[in-house]
């Protein structure tokens, strides 16, 4: 079992950890959906409300994140692995999931096939969102993939004390050898040529330098780039805004526009070009971010914070003639009204840049 989290000095050691993670994809191999299930629901079961891990990582994540944010996550990854959840959220991914354990009457009747893992999928983390370590990890092993996890510099702790909680859920050694959590710096060349010699496969959930780092034609595997991610969203006339706009109003909250689904676009439809419905909807969403405010604070701004949230209101105001949505005493958030898609999109301080589309 690997050390938690790995941090190899050079690119022997580097090499070792492929090594290893490819003699343990035969024994993930021979692990039966039944069991998987058993065991990722064991681990929800260990991620459950108020329990150790719970609180471990409400203290871990209260800094960069609400703590209505992360509590509505940890709940929600509890229940994401109950049994019959992975399950159907397998068959949704795969189509029949039934082909990772055996040879199946392809759909014809006509033949036979089966699903076969690629072998190590090396999955380059991103530091924005915490859940992503999770979902990538999941995936591997439900494919019967060795999963080598490379931390973001960024990295809260979380996905360590994830992989933590499957070794103690683990007590038959069914995955515990098939994973490997590791730490280097982005200045180690010599392991990122390792990653990209060695890996079956390399998803990338990180930001431009992290998928400049793993081009296609530099990897010997699949590549996978998730990152980065502008969240977009499009509201038709006839949308229920009394409803809606708390929603998006969440989405934009829940990780302050740090995650690829917040939304900092909005494309809303002015059909009678009186642009009446796009400033029903800012104003809407104005007072909406307003709203979940009070029940996911905003991070705490520094000095420096809100003299950029001025001086992204002022640049909309004087250079690109947008209509500013915001209390001009609060800086919490800001929502802009724009005839045509600005060139440059702000990030942050829940900051949503509206566009009419005619």
């Amino acid at each position: 079992m690997f050390e938690i989290p790995f941090r190899p000095e050079n690119s022997a050691q580097l090499l070792e950890v492929f090594s290893r993670l490819r003699q343990a994809t035969m024994q993930l191999c021979r692990v039966s959906n039944a069991d998987l299930f058993a065991l990722l629901e064991k681990v929800g079961e260990l991620w459950r409300p108020e329990g150790e891990y719970f609180e471990q990582a409400l203290s871990l994540l209260k800094g960069p994140f609400s703590e209505a944010s992360v509590r509505a996550a940890l709940m929600n990854l509890s229940m994401s692995l109950k049994g019959e959840v992975v399950k159907a959220e397998l068959s949704r991914e795969l189509g029949r999931a039934d082909l990772l354990e055996t040879w199946q009457a392809d759909e014809l009747r006509i033949g036979h096939t089966r699903g076969y893992p690629l072998g190590v999928v090396a999955q380059v983390l991103a530091g924005n969102v915490f859940l992503n370590g999770v979902v990538g990890l999941s995936q591997c092993l439900l494919t019967r993939n060795a999963a080598l996890l490379k931390l973001s510099q960024r990295d809260s702790g979380f996905t360590e004390l994830f992989v933590r909680s499957i070794h103690e859920a683990d007590s038959k050694g069914l995955v515990r050898e098939a994973i490997a959590v590791c730490s280097w710096g982005r200045e180690q060349e010599e392991m990122h040529q390792v990653l990209r010699g060695e890996a079956d496969a390399i998803v990338v959930w990180g930001g431009e330098s992290a998928i400049a780092a793993y081009p296609q034609h530099a990897c010997r595997g699949k590549v996978i780039h998730y990152g980065p991610r502008l969240g977009l969203g499009v509201v038709a006339t006839g949308f229920n805004l009394k409803v809606g706009l708390d929603q998006l109003a969440w989405d934009v909250a829940l990780w302050e526009q740090q995650a690829c689904s917040s939304p900092r676009v909005l494309f809303v439809e002015d059909r009678d070009k009186s642009r009446e419905f796009p400033q029903q909807v800012a104003q809407g969403l104005c007072d909406a971010l307003s709203r979940i405010g009070q029940q996911i604070p905003p991070q705490r701004l520094s000095l420096d914070d809100k003299a950029e949230v001025l001086s992204i209101r002022e640049f909309a105001d004087w250079k690109q003639h947008a209509t500013i949505y915001a209390s001009p005493r609060c800086m919490t958030h800001t929502v802009l009204l724009h005839d045509e898609i600005p060139r440059e999109i702000p990030v942050g301080y829940r900051t949503v840049v509206i566009v009419l589309v005619k």
